[in-house]
């Protein structure tokens, strides 16, 4: 290691344990699926594609009513009527007329045709909010799945420490017998690979322990 990091042969390198006990300790305050799925939708890249399609189809469908609602107008009117010149003789007929009035227009041409339109767009809008429900169903169980596995981990944290610790006794007891001639060697060499071996499986299970929790929040799309 030492030359392949061209460092002094006699320098000692050591493993940064205290970014990994940071990180078993984060996983510990990880351990609420309500959690988990509660931020999965704000994260989730296909979650927030289907919600933004439904806003989509939902607004579709209102601009598709609205083409049928009839128009409605208000109308001011102010003229004015000069003198009556056509005759011989001119009138004076000033006259200053005004009106304020109220139009509605309505066309049934374009009310059955848009018909077809809106069931349509409410066809396309139930569609959309079906696809929704199914993604976030899909992915709900790829969380429930992941954290299973999440927590599973743990367990098996859990129960390498204490084959660990019943290894460690039973190898302290066969040194002490072995120190005072009442075990062979081969007992305190099958003791110490036991140790060895219940060491090396709690390696493995912290490590897929960390797997599983990043792989919980791959799923999750909160890397």
């Amino acid at each position: 290691m030492q030359t392949t990091l061209r460092q002094p042969e006699n320098q000692v390198i050591l493993p940064d344990t205290g970014a990994v006990a940071q990180e078993f300790a984060r996983l510990e305050n990880a351990i609420s699926e309500a959690a988990w799925q509660s931020s999965t939708a704000d994260h989730n890249l296909s979650i927030q594609q289907a919600q933004a399609a439904t806003d989509i189809a939902a607004q579709k469908v209102k601009l598709t009513r609205a083409a049928s609602i009839p128009k409605i107008a208000a109308v001011i009117k102010d003229d004015l009527f000069g003198p009556y010149t056509n005759d011989l003789i001119p009138v004076n007929a000033n006259v200053n007329a005004w009106f304020v009035g109220i139009g509605i227009h309505y066309d049934l041409d374009s009310a059955w045709k848009n018909h077809r339109a809106i069931k349509q767009s409410k066809a396309e809008n139930l569609r959309s909010k079906e696809e929704l429900e199914l993604a976030q169903e899909q992915l709900n169980n790829q969380v429930h799945a992941a954290y299973v596995n999440f927590l599973t981990s743990f367990t098996e944290v859990e129960t390498q420490l204490k084959q660990v610790e019943l290894a460690d006794e039973n190898y302290d007891t066969v040194e002490k017998r072995y120190n005072h001639e009442l075990a062979l060697l081969t007992d305190l060499l099958d003791a110490s690979s036991m140790k060895l071996q219940a060491n090396i499986a709690l390696v493995n299970a912290r490590v897929n322990l960390l797997y599983n929790y990043y792989q919980l929040k791959y799923t999750t799309h909160s890397l």
